[in-house]
């Protein structure tokens, strides 16, 4: 029983230490807010609504790297758009893998995928919310997409996991 505590002690402070590096990442490190434009320009400036439209914008500028470095006349400035491109795409996927991992890990009531993902999405959406109006950054729906995304593929590693440990014992 005391090891099976260890564990769990051990699972919760790396989740408490992803959950500070989070807020670092999400809330501390960024600020879209442009100040010489009024607050709520700058809110109607940071938001898209159109699902696949961030999505599908950084897909083109990654399959046609021809067309994007004669449009903008240099090598350079395609690299560091294509850069920017897969840090966002992956990324947001990346961050949210433990998520999807550590909730069902940690609370039994949280292993159903419907609630890993119902609880996930609510918490997705107050994050781009709150960022949004504290113009910590902005408020896209390919967020959402692409960290529910990331939420599923941690909950699969967990079920993985659960599965191999049932298989040793």
């Amino acid at each position: 029983m005391k090891k099976h505590c260890k564990k769990s002690n051990a699972a919760l402070v790396l989740f408490v230490g992803y959950c500070a590096l989070m807020l670092y990442l999400l809330f501390i490190r960024n600020r879209t807010g442009q100040s010489d434009l009024p607050y709520w320009q700058q809110v109607m400036d940071n938001y898209n609504l159109n699902p696949l439209r961030t999505i599908s914008n950084y897909w083109d500028v990654l399959s046609r790297p021809e067309y994007y470095m004669t449009k903008w006349g240099s090598a350079a400035v395609y690299e560091q758009q294509a850069r920017f491109a897969v840090v966002n795409l992956v990324g947001n996927v990346l961050m949210f893998i433990p998520l999807g991992f550590f909730l069902p890990l940690l609370w039994k009531k949280m292993q159903r995928i419907w609630k890993t993902f119902l609880l996930t999405g609510m918490l997705i959406v107050l994050v781009e919310m709150t960022q949004l109006l504290t113009l910590r950054g902005s408020c896209d729906v390919d967020d959402l997409i692409l960290n529910l995304s990331g939420v599923i593929v941690g909950y699969v590693l967990w079920r993985l996991l659960l599965l191999c440990s049932r298989v040793i014992r």
